[in-house]
């Protein structure tokens, strides 16, 4: 993860296998109209919701998913969700977007989401 963080941070550049032909040089200017480059990194950081603990959890509503889950989907994590063709994995991701964005008084969390599929098509969750 240090290793991740660290490319993120050096931006892409650091990821890519270094050759003694290239040279990088970065001009930086005050009075640039354009914003200054950001690492990915950098910029998840900032957007985190302000009080957002990675241990508190998002709950599915689903009492066997959430008890699979100890509690419900890792809230400020990344969850990767797979199986195969038909086991509901792109429905599992819409009701967490939903979920998601259930008020703190009905035990929601009181987020925002949005939804990004793969596209496969009308009517296809993602294509697999």
């Amino acid at each position: 993860m240090d290793r991740v963080r660290d490319v993120l941070n050096r931006g892409c550049a650091a990821g890519r296998p270094s050759s003694s032909s290239t040279t990088t040089t970065t001009t930086t200017t005050t009075s640039s109209p354009l914003p200054l480059p950001t690492s990915a990194f950098a910029l998840y950081q900032s957007t985190r919701a302000p009080g957002m603990s990675v241990g508190s959890k998002i709950i599915t509503f689903c009492r066997a998913i959430d008890t699979v889950l100890g509690g419900g989907l890792a809230r400020g994590q990344l969850s990767e969700v797979v199986g195969v063709p038909g086991a509901g994995k792109t429905q599992l991701a819409m009701q967490v977007a939903i979920d998601v964005q259930i008020p703190r008084s009905f035990r929601g969390v009181g987020g925002k989401a949005v939804y990004i599929g793969e596209g496969g098509g009308p009517g296809e969750g993602g294509g697999g």
